[in-house]
């Protein structure tokens, strides 16, 4: 076993899943922009238990190489079977939920999500997933505008308009979107909900609920996430391009919420799980590395871009040493009730409270509820 496959055994259980060691443990290297594409939540469960399936590209998100190559060398987890989805459906009825927990863990995914979005086109999680992966060509910015009105306090829909418009060459309509985006409060991608859905499914066709757990979200699809770091990507450039044209109030702007992206990734509802987190501090260095590294800028508080991209250099470091509390057989002990309810906290306060809870657990120090 070489050494990346080695990282990928070992990686976190969910959110960055088998990815984490793997980007923190090699060095950071800069990526081109990323096409459209996405991401699982990964588990070890699920990378030990594949055998053949076909194998899923995907960008790099972090500025590392090794993202890439390291989810690249996985495969798709184990699918349930036609007659085991048929019976799920049987049995719970087919409605948006059950047709998108059937799209998560199906052979043929899309053939479920193609019949949500037929009968129930105003279930927002439905509107996401099918503007996001584009499974209706030309139709991604009128599956866009519906979620904005099913969800109107959501910015993911307008941060993707923005994607999208700006792909097109519009840029005025991209910055408009974009500052709808950064003026609105909410902002969720619905994966903590696609989790739950998947462990449903699984559970209900016989796997222990460990196994359910850990799978549910190995299967889990983040199609947004390529595209938030290509908007950033493209945001900087038009921040180069204001600056270069001495228009520094409008790069200074967009400066400002481009990192807010950022930040909701990292920190906001968006950060639930850690490859959210570090796709926005990735997102946050984009934006620092076109700022002057000792000026002043409201945003940031009393640090400088140099100051912060060192904080978030030991924020990697600090995530690393966490990552190292889990084990390389977790698979063969599905069921160790310390790993349920480690998935269980992952859900409730988040992945990186759930390591900081396990972390204090085997110190034998006082954990918080």
């Amino acid at each position: 076993m070489n050494k990346m496959k080695r990282f990928w055994m070992l990686a976190v259980p969910v959110g960055v899943g088998a990815v984490l060691f793997a980007i923190l443990s090699t060095r950071s290297l800069p990526s081109a922009s990323p096409p459209a594409g996405a991401v699982r939540l990964e588990s070890p469960g699920a990378a030990l238990q594949r055998s053949t399936a076909q194998r899923s590209r995907v960008p790099s998100l972090v500025h590392d190489a090794a993202l890439t190559n390291a989810v690249n060398q996985s495969q798709e987890p184990p699918k349930l079977s036609v007659e085991q989805i048929d019976a799920y459906l049987a049995r719970y009825g087919t409605n948006a939920e059950t047709l998108l927990a059937a799209f998560h863990v199906g052979p043929d995914g899309r053939h479920y999500l193609r019949m949500a979005a037929t009968n129930f086109p105003e279930h927002p999680g439905v509107q996401l997933y099918v503007a996001s992966l584009d499974v209706f060509p030309g139709q991604k910015q009128e599956w866009l505008d519906r979620l904005k009105k099913s969800a109107p306090d959501n910015s993911v829909a307008n941060y993707l308009s923005a994607s999208e418009h700006l792909r097109a060459g519009n840029k005025e309509l991209a910055l408009k979107e974009f500052e709808t985006a950064s003026n609105k409060t909410g902002f969720s991608d619905y994966s903590l909900e696609a989790a739950q859905r998947a462990e449903d499914i699984l559970l209900a066709s016989g796997k222990s609920p460990g196994q359910a757990k850990v799978e549910g979200m190995s299967t889990t699809l983040l199609p947004a996430l390529a595209q938030f770091k290509g908007l950033s990507q493209g945001m900087a450039d038009v921040m180069k391009e204001s600056t270069a044209a001495g228009d520094a109030q409008t790069a200074n702007t967009l400066a400002e919420m481009n990192y807010r992206l950022g930040q909701r990734l990292a920190t906001d509802g968006g950060g639930h799980f850690l490859i959210h987190q570090l796709v926005g501090y990735a997102i946050e260095r984009i934006t620092l590395s076109r700022l002057d590294p000792q000026g002043q800028y409201e945003f940031l508080g009393d640090n400088t871009p140099a100051q912060r991209i060192e904080q978030l250099q030991a924020e990697r470091v600090r995530v690393r040493e966490l990552a190292k509390l889990l084990p390389e057989d977790i698979a063969s002990d599905y069921n160790n009730p310390e790993w349920i309810s480690y998935f269980d906290r992952i859900k409730v306060y988040g992945e990186r409270a759930a390591l900081e809870w396990l972390r204090e657990r085997r110190q034998g120090a006082p954990t918080q509820p």
